[in-house]
């Protein structure tokens, strides 16, 4: 891994196939996020309630998530660069749609585009950088791709908030298209075309794909309506039931078909303690910058540009623990070093739980720098933890595996804490006000500014402290949820640097 020069694996050529597939990892990740800064004042739209709001947060995350297992095998069936340049145009397209949108319907079918390319264009990255380099430098560069997409989810608000400081909210989706440019037009160059097989005969699992995109897709519905709906209501229940089902039924059907999507026979307890800790992770990650967005520009009353430089500790934390994990892990081991990630970021959250109309900032950014430690040393680990504890035939599986815990954990958490926040904010706002303004942060804000005096004053008030106090439960609810993620870490390896760590089990084939 340190003879970087003097090979013909370490060529040019093949840094620069590094770098394109870094940018556009940290730009699909950078456009989970990207949004959240635009919410309240999106949320002036026609019908942008705060389901509608969610849906433009998980729009792109639910399609990602449903198609990543089918955009992987679509690479290596019709050649990764193929895939690619699919996904590329549904992402330039989805971020024009997105930006032209004059309703919130319209805006949501764009992010589901977004995200339906970005589930062609994330697998192609790890199966062609296994193509490109050899064992004993794949391993640098898949960290070093993991790092780039691991940015982009906490740059997204404050890029979001630079554009929304000097334009208007479409400018957030134009920027995706300037970003996916560049990427576009030096792929056509810099990026071999690979496929796991040159001829690929294998029938295509098309019944496993729909199964795993319905129930996914049923899941997450019945979660971003929990703002507008009971608990125990009809509605939620049976989408819950429903998606339960399907994916039980796709889960059954991997195992049985002979050329199935996703390979599950021989997956072990490593695999599903790494993909539970990462589950919990982006779900604690994502809807906490959810909430936290809207509370720094509705509550602490912060201009967009400010509320994106106040989530910059997070950046910073993750980036400094990032580069330390590995040598804390050679050290103290792997297992000890995640298990110590997971209780920063459970005290991140139960700090963040602190804040209050009148704390300021100081809560946030102390918050802000445990998350941000924690994140950085289990995000690298565990899907390191994951493949190179895996035969190398089994390296495709695990990675689609792995990326789809991810970006579900992310629609999860950022569906369910901002339903829980939603909820809270509606329970208390009940006998202080009617109409939207009794359910809706925004909404409450704005009638207030109308009456102006002191009722007016009053009213604000007693919104921020609403939605402080639903964002409190629900950073604690995202705090008990890391806790109960602890003991499935017991189960990953507790690699130290006199041990043998196995060699990455990344093979040539690569494929998602």
């Amino acid at each position: 891994m340190g003879q970087m020069m003097g090979t013909s694996d370490h060529s040019q050529a093949r840094w620069w196939t590094l770098a394109v597939f870094c940018w556009l990892a940290m730009v699909t990740t950078l456009d989970a996020t990207l949004v959240n800064v635009a919410l309240p004042v999106i949320g002036s739209m026609p019908g942008a309630d705060t389901a509608a709001l969610s849906w433009v947060v998980n729009a792109y995350t639910l399609a990602l998530a449903g198609l990543l297992a089918l955009g992987g095998a679509t690479a290596d069936r019709i050649g990764r660069k193929t895939s690619l340049y699919i996904g590329l145009a549904l992402l330039i397209a989805g971020s024009a749609c997105a930006a032209r949108a004059d309703s919130v319907p319209t805006l949501i079918a764009g992010r589901g585009v977004m995200g339906a390319g970005a589930a062609f264009v994330i697998p192609t990255g790890l199966s062609t950088i296994s193509a490109v380099f050899d064992v004993s430098n794949r391993a640098l560069a898949s960290g070093v791709l993991g790092a780039a997409g691991l940015l982009g989810a906490p740059l997204g608000p404050l890029l979001g908030g630079v554009l929304l400081d000097l334009f208007s909210w479409p400018s957030v989706f134009l920027l995706n298209v300037a970003l996916l440019i560049p990427p576009t037009l030096l792929a056509w160059k810099l990026v071999p075309e690979t496929r796991a097989r040159k001829e690929d005969t294998r029938p295509f699992d098309w019944r496993g794909a729909t199964l795993a995109t319905a129930g996914t897709s049923a899941l997450v519905w019945a979660i971003v309506g929990l703002p507008g709906n009971d608990w125990l209501s009809l509605r939620v229940l049976g989408l819950t039931a429903t998606g339960t089902t399907i994916l039980a039924a796709f889960v059954a059907w991997q195992r049985r078909a002979r050329e199935p999507m996703l390979d599950l026979q021989g997956l072990n307890r490593v695999l599903a303690a790494g993909v539970t800790v990462l589950f919990w992770c982006y779900f604690a990650l994502l809807g906490s910058l959810f909430v936290l967005t809207q509370y720094l520009q509705l509550v602490l009353d912060y201009r967009p540009l400010e509320a994106g430089v106040g989530v910059l500790p997070v950046v910073a934390t993750t980036v400094v623990a990032f580069l330390a994990a590995g040598k804390l892990a050679d050290h103290w081991g792997l297992r000890a070093v995640v298990l110590s990630g997971l209780v920063l970021v459970a005290a991140g959250l139960v700090v963040m739980s602190a804040a209050t109309p009148d704390s300021g900032f100081g809560i946030v950014l102390a918050a802000l720098l445990l998350v941000g430690l924690g994140m950085g040393t289990i995000l690298p680990l565990v899907p390191l933890a994951m493949i190179n504890t895996q035969p190398q035939e089994k390296a495709g599986a695990v990675s689609a595996i792995a990326d789809t815990g991810r970006y579900l954990g992310g629609t999860f958490g950022t569906a369910v804490l901002g339903s829980i926040t939603a909820l809270h904010f509606r329970a208390d706002m009940t006998g202080a006000t009617s109409g939207q303004a009794a359910s809706e942060l925004t909404a409450a804000i704005r009638a207030s500014a109308e009456m102006g005096g002191g009722s007016g004053q009053a009213l604000r008030e007693t919104a921020s402290t609403a939605y402080t106090a639903g964002m409190a439960t629900a950073h604690l609810v995202a705090a008990a949820l890391i806790v109960v993620a602890i003991p499935a870490a017991l189960f990953l390896p507790a690699f130290k640097q006199a041990d043998p760590w196995p060699a990455p089990a990344l093979g040539a084939n690569g494929g998602s």
